[in-house]
């Protein structure tokens, strides 16, 4: 083919499309440079030499122009919905980051700014289809919701507006709704050259025969108090893949990895954990200590202050909650106690030696990780996840491992995880 109409402009590619079709798209292009564009052809000069200026137009429409003689079809749009819900988005983001600014005005700790040297952002997924429809996901593969793909947007913008103006790295797992969380979220930040690692061991706990099936089906097979044990407890481990499974899962994504004990057919927390452990101490721990030598290198190249870089970590819930307990030094009786919430930036500010600086804006059991949101927002999506497997019948709260008690010195209602 060639380029355009003329001969000599020989195009060596070929379009995977009808030539035809090149052609007409070729046409819309060169009609679509005037687009939101008002312009003045004249022949003379006027008595004002007035130039239009752009505009974007109310509606969308088109209309044929007459320019020196010849005609062009102008198109003309209206703003885009997604710059419009972006702006939306960002007044939400204003509006939860004051929230918690409110809540926070009072919990000041004089000279911890100084002592930070590194932000860690954990960020679960935005809502899927499956935690949408209360069905065990684990390695299963199923998208954001449009709820969940707001949720990641939203984080985006929060912490755009909290002041992150750069992400030196972002870590996320083989799972897209993980991968669509970061971009999202990047994307609303405008930083989408920001590196992206992929690891399998972001990806979710594996839930091994639970994954797909409907948690309130799970609990009639295998009563409340084991499920909760397998969701939420530290060393039960659920009845493993079937082979089927197996197969049905594992694709070629993961490759790389095959051989050896990979992949496990099902997880504790506790096997979760450990197999974490070699990206905590090795791809986070590098990412987090090239970001603080950059950063000092470029206060004392340009005589400025030390600006604290940003790792962001996009994964699973119980991938965040294995990397929190090892970060915080959790308990086995505490970390049931940790629900977190979709799309919503935990922050750890590290010192130095990359150790988490303890912050009385977390809310116990956690002692150094802070939720970027609005506090009463943020409560409300706990409460829902907690509700998936909650008692509803006073009468077997004996039989649950996680049970709802009021605390009279502190007067509200609190949780207790019964199970050893």
């Amino acid at each position: 083919g060639v380029w355009g109409e003329r001969e000599g402009a020989a195009r060596h590619g070929r379009f995977l499309v009808d030539e035809s079709r090149v052609r007409a798209a070729q046409q819309a292009m060169r009609q679509q440079v005037l687009q939101d564009i008002a312009y003045s052809m004249v022949t003379a000069p006027t008595e004002d030499g007035e130039i239009k200026t752009a505009f974007t137009a109310p509606e969308a429409r088109q209309r044929l122009s007459m320019i020196e003689g010849e005609g062009y079809t102008v198109r003309q749009t209206p703003p885009a919905y997604f710059f419009q819900e972006s702006e939306r988005l960002e007044e939400q983001a204003r509006s939860d980051l004051e929230e918690f600014r409110l809540s926070t005005r009072l919990l000041k700790v004089p000279g911890q700014k100084k002592r930070v040297r590194c932000a860690l952002v954990l960020l679960r997924h935005g809502q899927s289809s499956f935690n949408h429809d209360k069905i065990f996901t684990g390695w299963a593969d199923p998208d954001l919701t449009n709820r969940g793909r707001e949720e990641a947007r939203l984080a985006g913008k929060m912490l755009k507006v909290a002041g992150v103006e750069r992400i030196a790295m972002v870590h996320t797992s083989l799972l897209k709704r993980a991968i669509k969380t970061a971009w999202l979220a990047l994307d609303e930040m405008d930083l989408q050259w920001t590196p992206v690692q992929n690891t399998w061991r972001l990806n979710e706990r594996n839930y091994g025969e639970l994954q797909g099936r409907v948690k309130a089906d799970c609990v009639k097979a295998h009563g409340l108090k084991q499920v909760q044990r397998w969701r939420r407890g530290f060393s039960d481990r659920p009845p493993p893949w079937s082979d089927a499974t197996l197969v049905e899962t594992i694709d070629r994504r993961y490759d790389l990895y095959r051989g050896g004990d990979f992949p496990p057919r099902s997880e504790s927390l506790e096997d979760c954990q450990q197999r974490l452990r070699p990206f905590l101490y090795g791809e986070l721990g590098e990412s987090m200590r090239a970001a603080v030598d950059a950063a000092l290198a470029d206060a004392e190249a340009g005589g400025g202050e030390y600006e604290v870089p940003t790792v962001l970590v996009v994964a699973s819930e119980n991938v965040l909650r294995g990397l929190v307990m090892e970060i915080e030094g959790m308990t086995q009786e505490q970390i049931p106690l940790v629900d977190v919430p979709y799309a919503v930036p935990l922050v750890y500010q590290l010192d130095s030696a990359l150790t988490p600086v303890a912050t009385p804006w977390a809310e116990p059991p956690l002692r150094a990780g802070w939720y970027l949101g609005d506090p009463t927002k943020v409560r409300a999506v706990q409460a829902e996840i907690q509700a998936d497997l909650a008692v509803e019948d006073a009468d077997d709260e004996e039989e649950a491992c996680l049970v709802e008690s009021f605390d009279d010195e502190r007067g509200e209602s609190v949780r207790e995880w019964r199970c050893s």
